[in-house]
């Protein structure tokens, strides 16, 4: 029991395989320090058989390595019988695997902790949390990131309360499969941000065992399914993610919500991703403040085929276009809708970046302080006339820059 190598001050150990305590108590591996290194070219198994409270601590710019090359399937085990086995990874440090197990066997408890900026865990293949085992945690907290090439499993078979903890970012980019939901968990909190390279559906993300708090953010690769985002959590389309896939979100003949009556919902655009909306009517922010809805890059588009309105009752709601991006609303762009509704913005900035009006556009149709920007090269194109401050006070547009253009086909109306 209670022993310890320390890897200090840009040392390097070199073997086949690592045991932290495999039948004894309270070990502990330190990798402390920039270029400090545990290099394993076959595993790292912490807690095995029945030792009780063993630790690897990665710190401080120290990597562990695991494998003998980039891609190959040795492992990371943690685990230990009826008692915890940890590894934590802090400050810029980071591990790397081909496949990560936590909780190995039916009565083993292992844990992961990542925290502080730069730090990482690189798993090339597959990540098991709970493969057999119950009460299994990985937390990635702010600044670290986690990312799985293949499968993230969180459970297996009627094991329980498996739990993935993120507050900073973790990226799949193969797979995930969430076993026995009701019990176990991917919990996404605010702050937190999950990356998939796949198609999402969030209306049955709870019922998968995913939960997004408000202020956490998914990015996807592929098509979102979600009928209305009003939960305060932000999705990023990401074209970029997958070369296979193209990221959309299209609400068919339903309204598009970004903000109904919950505040902070962000819908970003990029990378050649498009959302298209084919009902009536689509909202930034309805009844709530803080919402947006971002379109940045070329080929990056959102559609809408009647009309937008961004902040009906609402403040500070924002439709951003922005380097490249474009925008095509069918009929009206109604900003600052309802008397309420106050300090809502258009943006529209970088050359080659659009925004089309297929008939009018309001800037403070009722309400105060909402504006209108185009610049940087900026273009818009309105069908019929151009309002600015229809019966509200203190609203506002802004046309700047060198190959900025802005058009009408009807009246420019101001107050």
């Amino acid at each position: 029991d209670n022993n310890s190598l320390s890897i200090i001050n840009g040392a390097s150990v070199t073997v086949e395989n690592t045991y932290i305590g495999e039948n004894s108590d309270n070990n502990e591996v330190l990798v402390f320090g920039s270029n400090s290194t545990l290099r394993a070219s076959e595993s790292i198994q912490i807690g095995p058989n029945s030792g009780q409270d063993n630790h690897l601590n990665v710190n401080s710019g120290g990597k562990v390595v695991i494998g003998s090359a980039a891609g190959s399937a040795d492992s990371i085990s943690i685990g230990s019988t009826n008692e915890n086995a940890e590894l934590t990874i802090g400050n810029g440090s980071s591990a790397t695997a081909g496949n990560l197990y936590v909780g190995t066997a039916v009565d083993e408890l292992g844990s992961v902790t990542l925290s502080g900026s730069k730090t990482e865990l690189i798993i090339s293949d597959t990540a098991y949390i709970g493969e057999f085992g119950s009460n299994n945690v990985v937390t990635v907290n702010s600044g670290s990131s986690m990312t799985v090439s293949n499968l993230l499993q969180v459970g297996s078979g009627s094991n329980s309360n498996n739990t993935l903890n993120i507050r900073g970012e973790t990226v799949i980019v193969g797979s995930v499969n969430v076993q026995n939901p009701d019990s176990n968990k991917v919990n996404i909190k605010n702050g937190g941000k999950l990356t998939y390279t796949g198609d999402a559906n969030l209306n049955d993300a709870a019922d998968n065992g995913f939960n997004f708090e408000a202020g956490s953010t998914l990015e996807i690769g592929g098509a979102l399914t979600f009928d209305k985002m009003d939960t305060g959590v932000s999705v990023n389309l990401n074209n970029n993610l997958n070369t296979n896939l193209t990221s959309t979100w299209n609400t068919g003949s339903d309204e598009m919500y970004v903000g109904d009556r919950s505040a902070d919902n962000h819908l970003s655009i990029k990378g050649g991703a498009s959302a298209t909306a084919g009902g009536s009517t689509a909202h930034i922010g309805e009844f709530s403040n803080n919402n947006s809805i971002s379109v940045d890059g070329s080929n990056s588009t959102l559609t809408v085929s009647g009309q937008l309105i961004n902040g009906m009752q609402g403040d500070n709601n924002e439709l951003n276009i922005t380097d490249g991006g474009a925008a095509a609303i069918g009929t009206d762009l109604r900003t600052g809708f309802q008397t309420a509704a106050s300090g809502n913005r258009v943006q529209v900035s970088g050359t080659n970046t659009s925004l089309t009006v297929g008939r009018n556009m309001l800037i403070g149709e009722k309400g105060n302080s909402n504006t209108l920007t185009v610049e940087s090269g900026g273009k818009l194109d309105i069908g019929e006339a151009l309002t600015i401050g229809k019966s509200g006070n203190k609203n506002s547009a802004r046309i700047s820059g060198s190959n900025t253009v802005a058009s009408a086909g009807g009246d420019l109306l101001i107050g």
